[in-house]
């Protein structure tokens, strides 16, 4: 599938996630995250979870609107997100980027970035979105090239035991062939010194976070 699949969880959104989305986007909902869709003048494609964030009457719109209603039981062994995520997987897709997953509870903002690490999302890129921030899993061999302006925050999180990043560059201190343990803070807080960044992951999987300089 070449579309990408944008999913928006049930937390806050942000007016600002439109300027994040394309008109050819696949838009699909983990259950309260449809209205999260909606309230940006957003239809969803397909809506799924066990809806205990949604009335019978908004499911009865959707389907009058001719959108996919895919229920599971509230007893389950997944978040709505991981049921949301898997199905983007089994659409063939190679790009999802997730909407409203990283307020709120503590230990869902920290389950849910852990659960993007899982290697059945390895075939596709995962991108979050929270606010003005942006937050990119890499893994083994991955490359990102991605644009900001000098002066803005770029933090790379390890998410396994160890990070060996190839490289990172276009950044105020750069690196080369450096190994990265998991809670090391030596990559927290670095700054754009030009207007892209380039980093390469040779091994591991981390997380690379872009903050806008609010200054």
């Amino acid at each position: 599938m070449d579309k990408r699949i944008v999913i928006f969880a049930n937390g806050d959104v942000d007016p600002q996630a439109l300027e994040s989305i394309r008109q050819d986007d696949f838009i699909l909902c983990a259950d309260g995250g449809a209205l999260n869709a909606v309230r940006l003048g957003l239809t969803p494609d397909v809506v799924l979870g066990d809806f205990d964030s949604l009335s019978d009457e908004i499911l009865e719109d959707f389907r009058q609107q001719g959108i996919t209603i895919v229920k599971y039981p509230i007893e389950k062994d997944k978040t709505d997100l991981e049921l949301a995520m898997d199905y983007a997987i089994d659409m063939g897709t190679n790009e999802i980027m997730v909407f409203t997953a990283l307020g709120g509870r503590m230990d869902q903002m920290l389950g849910n970035v852990l659960l993007a690490t899982h290697d059945k999302y390895r075939s596709a890129r995962i991108i979050f979105i929270s606010g003005s921030q942006t937050g990119f899993i890499l893994r083994d061999e991955d490359k990102l090239e991605h644009y900001g302006m000098s002066g803005d925050i770029l933090s790379v999180i390890p998410l396994s035991l160890k990070v060996h990043i190839k490289a990172l560059h276009g950044v105020v201190w750069p690196i080369d062939q450096q190994v990265l343990e998991f809670g090391s803070s030596l990559s927290l807080s670095n700054r754009f010194a030009e207007n892209v960044v380039n980093i390469a992951v040779k091994e591991g999987i981390c997380l690379v976070v872009h903050i806008p300089d609010e200054h």
